[in-house]
């Protein structure tokens, strides 16, 4: 199905002549042979009067609409195609209507004249394409008149193209532009002589639009009696097909004869009556019902003839489109054709029946579709399509597809620029390149695709081809966009209308689907846990603070079955959690330590301690400055053992508990337990939390219980090879954890001595008579005598290790703040 261009629809032959109804049929009867010579000669009455009344210029250039604004909207969108046949086609619509004096809003964008004037230098390796945008481009501008004239330098240059329509178009478009083009008009006056006849007609009516014909007189002449029969028939031909159309009231004086014969007894008699009257146009549309009873006759020949001529009249006769539009299911594809050209030729006033019309595009019955060409010049008259009628025109792509550029052109024309309709023809009808092939598809246009989808579904189930490449596209179009849950209704319609017909694709939109509903599910999961963990953390921030609630988390039941299970490992394998349990008992668990009496001045952080067998020493602060794994601490008494561990549970900022030794006969998580009645509840899960160190546990006094009691501690240790443990005892004959480092505290060196002693004025009574400066010269006095050098070896070592033992040193500094002179030995 091919779309004309306005000087092919002059020399192509009616579709359908071979059979419709001659002026001159064969006849049978001498009477009937008469009339029909009458009418004959009745017919080139009118000519011939045409022939004189008519201006000359219709011979060589048809009138041309004004377009409407959907038309230009829908030509306009046409252009932004990727496809250049789909241009083509624009630009041969565009160069069908009248565009020298649009005013606002009727007009074309200066942007959109530019776009076409940039196409005059337009290249494509396939020259036949490229042959067709410049003829078609050009000839666009040449209806612009001067409005494009500023282009007419690079409209002259094509006049020497090697293409003969390419030079064709561009001396018909100098032609349209007047006077304002005659500086090239020695360029055209070259091609008179050009030996293709359609150039040659072209060039002549160029130079006599432009008033310069007079200077070329001799050329002309040649061309007017040329014997070559096309020009001659065309000039002939066309005065024949349009002169009636022209005369309009001057004709309209035989129409009375004319009308008598409609009633007729022959057939052919009657055909030849009312395409005589067709001829005639609206002029006269008071023969209207005479013609319109002839659309029920029997023979198909004068319906067809009828149809034709109430076609002719245009509006005038559009009360009877009802009549004619049930013609559009005749059985025979001439009368079909016949009534759909004439509800076409009344426009406007029979658009309520463009979607009877719109399915003869998929007319089968013809070989040629000859019913298909004319359905399609029908729609272009009566204005634009709703979306579900556009269907059928980019159905007949799939059909045609080397007709895709015109029916495309078609749809796009159609279409009147309407939203939807644009978004159908990008996605359907066989697009050079499908809108997912160019870029990403964002999830709302995907929403308007899948929507104006289903709102055609239905309408496309007598469209076989469309409906495929439909499927197609829904299942690309669900499997590139990211869905929302909010979607699946739509995407589970279109599951449903695919599985309905039994498509394959079906299953593609079901997984698509599938995948929707499991990310639905869990995220209803998601945002459950999420409320159920915010209960949870509401209720571990309360903890502390409520004694209910630390009974029921510390419950057994309770913490399984509201928190679902996962509360407890998380419990025990978050360290703030585990911590903010046991923080509410903080004072509980270091009430043996005594903290509350507990001066941190009054420890000497300076003391050393050294690995058991090792030689050199260390700070005690460095050495066991934060438990990180189980540290068994000996040394002798009042060396500051238990000092220690009392500094380290008050400083080290972790949580602690502290042990005698004593209390650890029954188990050291026992004794634990024994601090925590409310973890009588469930002691495994006091167990599972001492696993995971959440406690720093110093055990003090393993010399002062039982073997059976340091074997308890023993294995307590040993099962907790990364537990935070500390144990200090005095020297005894025993064997530590094998997993435990053992530290031995060391006495205080000559150095430290005097530290600690001027270290102490911090705890000495205020009022002590000795203080100051005064109390460290006596620190240092005494200290030089009780170490001097002309003791005995057996004093000496007495003395130091009185001194060496920072409680036996303590009662010194006290002794000396008071201003005695403590005697050792």
């Amino acid at each position: 199905m091919t779309l004309l261009t306005p000087w092919e629809t002059i020399t192509m032959p009616h579709r359908g002549d071979a059979n419709r109804p001659k002026l001159f049929p064969i006849v049978k009867t001498v009477v009937t042979q008469c009339l029909c010579y009458f009418l004959a000669l009745l017919v080139a009455v009118f000519l011939i009067v045409n022939g004189s009344h008519a201006h000359p210029s219709i011979y060589s250039h048809e009138s041309h609409p004004e377009p409407e604004s959907w038309q230009l909207k829908g030509i306009v969108a046409a252009l932004k195609d990727p496809d250049p046949e789909v241009w083509v086609k624009a630009f041969e619509k565009l160069s069908n209507y009248k565009l020298d004096q649009l005013k606002p809003p009727l007009e074309i964008p200066n942007d959109r004249i530019e776009q076409i004037a940039e196409l005059l230098i337009y290249e494509n390796q396939d020259k036949s394409i490229q042959s067709k945008v410049l003829a078609s481009a050009v000839k666009a501008l040449g209806q612009m008149a001067a409005a494009a004239s500023q282009y007419i330098p690079q409209i002259a240059k094509l006049l020497t193209h090697s293409d003969t329509d390419v030079r064709r178009s561009a001396a018909y478009a100098l032609g349209n532009m007047g006077a304002a083009a005659s500086e090239v008009a020695p360029q055209i006056a070259k091609l008179l002589t050009h030996s293709d006849t359609d150039v040659r007609r072209s060039a002549a009516e160029a130079l006599g639009q432009m008033g310069v014909a007079k200077d070329y007189a001799p050329q002309i002449v040649k061309h007017l009696t040329d014997s070559n029969r096309t020009v001659y028939y065309y000039y002939y031909s066309y005065s024949a097909a349009s002169g009636l159309g022209q005369m309009g009231a001057a004709a309209s004086e035989y129409a009375p004869q004319i009308a008598k014969l409609l009633t007729h007894s022959d057939d052919h008699v009657r055909a030849n009556a009312a395409y005589a009257l067709a001829l005639m146009g609206a002029a006269p549309s008071e023969y209207a019902p005479q013609i319109a009873k002839l659309l029920t006759h029997s023979d198909d020949h004068v319906r067809y003839s009828a149809a034709e001529a109430l076609g002719n009249m245009g509006a005038a006769a559009s009360e009877y489109a009802p009549q004619i539009a049930k013609l559009l299911t005749h059985s025979d594809d001439h009368v079909r054709a016949s009534a759909a050209e004439a509800l076409g030729q009344m426009g406007a006033a029979a658009s309520e029946y463009a979607p009877q019309i719109a399915k003869l595009l998929t007319d089968p019955d013809t070989f040629d579709n000859s019913v298909g060409y004319t359905a399609a010049q029908a729609l272009e008259q009566m204005g634009s399509l709703e979306v579900k009628d556009l269907l059928y025109v980019l159905n007949e792509v799939y059909r045609y597809q080397r007709e895709a550029p015109s029916l495309r052109f078609l749809a796009y024309f159609l279409s009147g620029g309407e939203k939807d309709s644009l978004l159908l023809i990008k996605w359907l009808g066989s697009p050079k390149e499908y809108p997912h092939e160019i870029r990403d598809v964002n999830h709302q246009e995907g929403l308007e695709v899948l929507n104006l989808f289903a709102d055609i579904w239905e309408d496309t189930q007598p469209l076989s081809k469309l409906r495929k490449d439909l499927e197609r596209q829904i299942a690309i179009v669900v499997d590139k966009v990211n869905w929302k849950q909010a979607d699946m209704d739509l995407l589970k319609k279109h599951y449903k209308n695919l599985k309905s017909i039994d498509s394959q694709l079906a299953a593609d939109v079901k997984a698509k689907i599938i995948t929707l509903e499991r990310q639905h599910w869990f995220l209803i999961g998601f945002k459950v846990w999420l409320i159920h963990v915010s209960c949870w953390l509401f209720v571990i921030i309360i903890y502390p603070r409520s004694a209910q609630v630390q009974a029921l988390i510390w419950d057994w039941k309770f913490r399984t079955i509201v928190g679902l299970g996962y509360i407890s490992i998380a419990l025990t394998w978050i360290p703030w959690l585990r911590y903010r349990l046991l923080a509410p008992f903080r004072q509980v668990l270091v009430a043996d330590a005594s903290l509350d009496s507990f001066d941190p001045q009054a420890y000497f952080p300076d003391s050393h301690v050294k690995i058991r067998q090792a030689t050199h020493t260390q700070p005690i602060q460095t050495a066991i400055g934060q438990l990180q794994s189980p540290v068994v601490l000996v040394g002798e008494s009042g060396l500051g053992k238990s000092m220690f561990l009392r500094n380290l549970v008050k400083t080290s900022g972790r949580l602690a508990v502290y042990l005698p030794a004593s209390e650890c006969a029954g188990g050291v998580v026992e004794a634990i337990q024994a601090k925590l009645p409310i973890a009588a509840h469930d002691p495994l899960f006091l167990q599972s939390l001492i696993n995971y160190n959440t406690l720093d546990i110093c055990i003090d006094g393993l010399n002062e219980v039982s073997p059976d009691t340091r074997a308890t501690i023993n294995t307590f240790v040993e099962h907790h090879v990364q537990g935070h443990i500390i144990l200090t005892t005095q020297p005894l004959e025993w064997t530590p954890p094998a997993t435990a480092k053992t530290y031995v505290l060391q006495p205080l060196k000559r150095q430290q001595i005097a530290e600690f002693l001027t270290s102490r004025q911090g705890i000495l009574p205020e009022d002590a008579p000795v203080s100051g400066v005064a109390y460290e010269q006596a620190c240092d006095d005494y200290l030089a005598s009780q170490l001097q050098q002309t003791q005995s070896k057996q004093e000496l070592a007495a003395v130091r290790r009185f001194l060496s033992n920072p409680m036996d040193l303590t009662l010194v500094a006290q002794l000396l703040a008071q201003g005695k002179d403590p005697d050792l030995l």
